[in-house]
């Protein structure tokens, strides 16, 4: 109907009129603590999506983020619109003691459409991709530390090295709370890997956790902050990640997530037996050339500007993720996903498995020091 009119008034006027949005994605978001960067995302971008609600248990948050939004506020699932076009879950699933799985196939089961955020656990992917499939419906979940052009820069580089020479070694240091997000670095760039052989060596060092153990036959060695602050569980990280991958050439580095890739070559010095004097030995291609390169350099941003920019346009490609996959008919490569996203829950349980419960930061003991001080 609605082609139809469109061209009975480009008949009537002679006028062209772009007709490509004709239909906005019409999107219920879940949750309003994290969920407040998939409403920022969704009216920026007011000519593709269509806010149509939130749903969320009624706090004073909630009721706040509706006013801010203008959009309605429900909290009842029964009570939401019934032409939805998906649903964005940014509520804690089953593994984390959330209701989000709950709502998430509350959500299939009627006929939408959801984005559900990490973490997730393998059996739920598995159930909820399941119910999509069989309501011909899309699944995703949503992880915006993938989108992030720093870990973006860093994983092609892995890539390409790794396709062409053998790692000897990774290490990689992390809070746990962002340990989901580790595990979808580890399977972008080791594409095969399905699990972590640990080594039963796991030690304490002051507040990390050291253990090791391989991946896809390469050596690795974790160093994690497993602390939760149970009275503000996303208030405080300590890091978030830093990676290094060593070769016989050099060694890649992430500095950290929101950072630079480094290049960092290895010293080799040419054995000459006959030079005397002005060192020609020294004067090799490889002698020559830097001690490290910045493969990218990201200007350093403020968490601030991180919040209300880099997340929120991270968090849009996710939308456009599921936006895509639900237009594209064939799903094309949408399977593929879902083998990506359980190799990921898998490898994340691994680690997670190793690592045990967290302790309990119990002592805020946090002091901001100025770079001027350094």
């Amino acid at each position: 109907m609605i082609y139809k009119n469109t061209v009975n008034m480009l008949e009537r006027t002679g006028k062209v009129i772009n007709v490509e949005n004709k239909h906005k994605k019409r999107v219920l978001v879940c949750g309003t603590r994290f969920g407040q960067f998939y409403l920022e995302a969704i009216t920026r971008n007011s000519d593709r999506f269509e806010l149509v609600g939130i749903l969320a248990n009624g706090s004073e948050r909630s009721i706040k983020c509706a006013e801010r939004y203008n959009t309605q506020l429900f909290t009842n699932i029964n009570d939401i619109p019934k032409s939805i076009d998906f649903a964005c879950v940014v509520v804690k699933s089953s593994v984390m003691g959330g209701e989000g799985t709950t709502i998430t196939l509350d959500l299939l089961n009627r006929g939408v459409s959801v984005l559900l955020e990490q973490p997730v656990h393998y059996k739920d992917i598995k159930e909820c991709a399941k119910i999509a499939n069989k309501n011909k419906l899309v699944f995703i979940v949503g992880n915006l530390y993938s989108n992030l052009e720093s870990t973006k820069d860093f994983i092609k580089s892995a890539k390409k090295l790794t396709s062409t020479y053998s790692p000897n070694y990774i290490e990689v240091k992390f809070a746990t709370q962002v340990s989901y997000p580790l595990a979808r670095y580890l399977v972008e760039i080791f594409s095969m890997a399905r699990t972590i052989e640990f080594n039963d060596n796991m030690k304490n060092c002051g507040n990390l956790q050291l253990v090791t153990g391989s991946i896809s036959g390469v050596p690795l060695m974790i160093s994690a902050d497993n602390r939760l602050d149970p009275k503000s569980l996303d208030s405080y990280l300590s890091m978030f990640h830093q990676i290094s991958i060593g070769f016989e050439s050099g060694t890649l580095m992430l500095s950290e997530t929101f950072g630079n890739t480094l290049w960092i070559p290895s010293l080799y010095i040419e054995d000459d037996k006959e030079a005397v004097g002005n060192y020609p030995f020294l004067e090799t291609e490889n002698l020559l050339d830097k001690t490290s390169f910045f493969i990218n350099e990201n200007s350093n941003k403020s968490y601030n500007d991180l919040f209300k920019e880099t997340w929120v346009q991270a968090v849009f490609e996710d939308i456009c993720l599921i936006d895509k996959y639900i237009s594209n008919k064939n799903k094309v490569n949408y399977g593929s996903y879902i083998q990506r996203e359980l190799r990921v829950a898998n490898i994340w349980q691994n680690i997670m498995d190793k690592l045990g419960y967290p302790s309990i930061k119990d002592k805020d003991d946090y002091k901001f020091i100025k770079i001027e001080k350094l």
